[in-house]
């Protein structure tokens, strides 16, 4: 079936569910109908019915104040919602883990390396007791970003958290994307509680300092500033960074490039003042007396 076809006979779906529901006619755009119904995330299947906003279950305090919602569905075995952000800084801090833990929402799973191979706005979880909430970012075709989010109705296990808040969790870490044409060729990501670093290499003809620019553009928007004055030379170029949502955090951005080839390693450093008390050493037991 061709898409305009899809999305018409999606809309008229949406009217007539709404219209069951609620007595009156739900009639929501077509690209919200189409981040409603295909994701990315949990995928509607079966019958549901479409709502012009959240349905009562869903929960409140998981989105900042003033965020759009555009549209929702609820079937017999989830809930979703679609909302609406102006700008990617917007999008990263609804997703940011230090706002959520405040209302206890903590982030599941195993934590993604800024310069992830995985599609930028894959779904990420959060939970709280035996509820949680997988959450995806799609970019709107008239600029902005819709946030997908999809909350199970059957409670399954109680909430299993990442065990140690690190660093990239008290902060806002955008997924950094390279720029169109270049390739990238792996990343890496490590630390603990108080620092972590995250690498890629990319193959591109751009130079150290342009792709400096190009990352630097994303973690501005998303509230990073320089902090100090940026060093360079031709092949070499770093700058420090400071956090707006907390003044003990600082990241170093790296770009190296390669004299006699097209490779570009980047690195970003994330590190805060606090040192985290390692866990207290067990004494060795006892040897029995020989």
């Amino acid at each position: 079936m061709p898409r305009a076809r899809l999305l018409t006979t999606l809309t008229a779906f949406v009217a007539l569910t709404g219209a069951v529901a609620s007595g009156q006619k739900v009639t929501l755009p077509d690209e919200v109908v189409t981040v409603l119904v295909e994701g990315p995330g949990l995928a509607l299947t079966g019958r549901y019915t479409v709502l012009a906003e959240a349905p009562p279950g869903f929960p409140a305090d998981f989105l900042p104040a003033g965020v759009q919602v555009k549209g929702a569905a609820a079937s017999d075995s989830f809930t979703v919602v679609v909302a609406y952000v102006p700008t990617s800084a917007d999008a990263a801090f609804v997703t940011d883990s230090a706002r959520l833990s405040l209302v206890g929402w903590l982030p599941s799973g195993v934590p993604v390396s800024t310069f992830s191979l995985q599609p930028a706005g894959a779904p990420v979880t959060f939970c709280r007791a035996a509820v949680s909430v997988h959450v995806a970012t799609v970019a709107a075709r008239q600029g902005g970003h819709f946030l997908r989010m999809s909350v199970p109705k059957t409670e399954g296990r109680p909430c299993v958290a990442r065990p140690v808040m690190t660093v990239a969790d008290v902060v806002s870490l955008p997924t950094l994307t390279p720029p169109p044409g270049a390739r990238q060729l792996g990343s890496s990501s490590g630390g603990n509680a108080d620092r972590r670093e995250m690498s890629t290499r990319l193959q591109t003809d751009k130079s150290a300092a342009d792709l400096h620019d190009h990352y630097l553009r994303q973690l501005a928007a998303a509230g990073w500033t320089i902090d100090g004055k940026r060093l360079e030379d031709k092949l070499l170029t770093v700058s420090r960074l400071r956090s707006a949502q907390n003044a003990d955090v600082t990241a170093v951005l790296m770009v190296m490039a390669w004299e006699k080839d097209d490779m570009r390693d980047v690195t970003l450093r994330v590190s805060r003042l606090q040192t985290t008390a390692p866990p207290p050493r067990m004494n060795p037991l006892p040897r029995p007396a020989p």
